[in-house]
């Protein structure tokens, strides 16, 4: 009979899966943190940098600086780069064609841009005191507030980009096989839409008349390479659905057994 482990033994082992797993997720935050800061941010927060230090050896207040229009052109970037992000989540991995959540998310931040968009016109018009007294502390606010969410945005947006598989990995076995099978009826439904779009593009083309005795050589050259690359394209098309009914079959197959 095997040595059952005793009470020490089994609270060192759970306090080991559990550091393992804070490991993790740790490196996870870390990755994330890094793609955020360095594929994103700092590129977007560098005229902000750039103004502070001119300011600070030009002498100029600290409040004058929480003015600097930049702030707003920062913040308008940030959207857009977490506007681009949630359509890409949007197009590649949602599974319904029109996501309640995506698509709030998505005109949420083009609110955001708006907003920003104004103060930044705000901001300009108090520079150059082409309108009447404005409150610059109000301004100032919207300016650190809209930028605060536009970097928090992006953050949100980057690790949904990096750990949606994840996300699919933690629910159980049942609710993974039922995703996938919905992930591939989506992936089928916009494949049909896309080869109904190629079947009207050729009628279209089938319906013209051209005079190729007329056409100059490099565009003949040009329409029969495209012609053949087409061509290569459709065989690769079938073969690749060919490989998609066969293994959808034996999917369907191991999961009924």
């Amino acid at each position: 009979m095997t040595a059952q482990p005793t009470l020490w033994q089994r609270v060192k082992t759970q306090v080991r899966e559990r550091l393992q797993i804070i490991d993790a997720q740790s490196q996870r935050v870390v990755s994330v943190f890094m793609i955020w800061l360095l594929g994103d941010v700092a590129f977007a927060v560098l005229p902000v940098v750039v103004m502070s230090v001119l300011m600070t050896m030009v002498g100029h207040e600290f409040n004058e600086f929480l003015l600097l229009k930049e702030w707003s052109f920062a913040a308008i970037v940030l959207y857009g780069v977490a506007i681009r992000k949630l359509i890409k989540l949007k197009v590649e991995i949602q599974l319904e064609p029109r996501s309640p959540k995506l698509d709030t998310g998505v005109q949420f931040h083009v609110l955001l841009v708006i907003m920003a968009v104004l103060v930044l016109a705000l901001v300009v018009l108090a520079e150059l005191e082409s309108v009447g007294p404005l409150n610059t502390d109000s301004l100032e606010v919207a300016q650190m507030v809209l930028f605060g969410i536009s970097l928090f945005a992006v953050w949100q947006a980057v690790w949904y980009e990096e750990n949606w598989h994840e996300m699919i990995k933690s629910r159980s076995r049942a609710s993974q096989t039922v995703w996938f099978f919905r992930y591939a009826k989506v992936q089928v439904d916009e494949a049909f839409i896309r080869a109904n779009r190629l079947n009207d593009a050729l009628e279209h083309l089938a319906s013209r008349k051209s005079d190729s005795t007329d056409e100059e050589p490099m565009l003949r050259r040009r329409r029969e390479k495209l012609i053949a690359e087409t061509l290569t394209a459709i065989e690769r098309l079938k073969v690749t659905l060919a490989e998609s009914e066969e293994r959808l079959r034996h999917a369907t197959s191991t999961n009924a057994a």
